[in-house]
């Protein structure tokens, strides 16, 4: 009997484990064909990267020697998406939250931020920086849905660079389109997200003066890697507590 209560202490607690590390990372909808369409929706938090290339005129007098030209920049930090309930092939979805920093002291853009989305998680515009986007399955030549799906949005960002004494903004007329193919499934951790189109978008400062432009590059992308939430990594803490309690106990036994 004590056997048994020591197999079934041990059992129990490794199952809420189990449960807390799979938590950890979030409910996923996919993969397999119809996953859109049947995904409940949520919020997802990640960590995130972007890249992409920027050119500067620091004083507005273009070919002054005032100017940064086709700049690297990398920044790294956390992005929120909200996707709404799937229907048919396709879901609505929502960057409600992203911010993103240069840690690179070597950046000429060394502590530069940039910010997206307006706050609020519902795939309804409630600001300014409001970034929406959709997920559609691909289907097959008789109509069926393959399990690949493509995911972009409509990005509007606020960025600072403090080295140059800029606060910039891209206009509703200029959003920042990026989508990611053959998506299988959501968080969409991994998934390359690359500008759409081949035409650079306009950065303004607060007058709506141009002072640059974000260019199309091969190198530009935004890619979400898994982060934990901190209700799992509370649930995660309480699990491995009762663990230990657990197996105390059956040593005690």
């Amino acid at each position: 009997m004590k056997r048994f209560t020591r197999f079934t202490s041990v059992l129990g607690g490794f199952a809420l484990f189990v449960f807390a590390t799979q938590a950890f990372g979030g409910a996923i909808c996919g993969p397999g064909p119809g996953w859109v369409g049947s995904c409940p929706g949520g919020f997802y938090p990640f960590t995130s990267v972007s890249n992409f290339n920027i050119s500067l005129d620091l004083d507005n007098n273009l070919g002054d020697g005032y100017e940064i030209n086709n700049q690297y920049v990398q920044t790294t930090g956390t992005t929120d998406i909200f996707l709404a309930h799937g229907s048919g092939n396709q879901m609505d979805s929502e960057v409600y939250a992203l911010s993103e920093r240069v840690t690179d002291p070597l950046s000429f853009a060394y502590g530069s931020t940039i910010i997206a989305g307006d706050g609020i998680g519902n795939a309804s515009a409630d600001g300014p920086l409001y970034s929406g986007g959709t997920i559609t399955e691909q289907l097959d030549s008789q109509g069926h849905p393959t399990g690949f799906a493509n995911s972009s949005y409509q990005v509007f960002f606020l960025l600072t660079i403090p080295t140059a004494g800029l606060v910039l903004h891209n206009h509703t007329t200029e959003p920042l389109t990026v989508t990611c193919e053959n998506l299988t499934g959501v968080p969409p951790y991994g998934c390359n997200y690359r500008m759409i189109d081949n035409v650079a978008i306009g950065l303004y400062d607060s007058t709506d003066t141009l002072k640059g432009q974000l260019l199309p590059s091969n190198l530009g992308h935004h890619i979400p890697t898994p982060s934990p939430e901190p209700a799992s990594g509370l649930l995660l803490a309480g699990s491995l507590i009762l663990l230990g309690a657990l197996t105390r106990r059956c040593r005690r036994n």
